[in-house]
């Protein structure tokens, strides 16, 4: 629990990847890019869940007209 008193739900990369259907790629260059943040553990990358809902409604686009 953070200091805040919310839970952080961590989702590795693959599992990151399939909710948002792209490639690996592509994730690790968002990553990277600061574009999607990550929380790095030993070696391992972990993605909050509310980093990938920021990150879908940052880049939900509206109808064109």
């Amino acid at each position: 629990m953070s200091e805040s008193g919310s839970n952080y739900e961590l989702v590795t990369v693959g599992e990151a990847r399939s909710q948002l259907s792209i490639s690996r790629t592509l994730i690790y260059s968002l990553m990277e890019r600061g574009e999607l943040p990550y929380v790095k553990i030993g070696r391992a990358r972990r993605i909050a869940q509310d980093a990938i809902r920021r990150f879908i409604q940052k880049n939900t686009k509206g109808p064109r007209s």
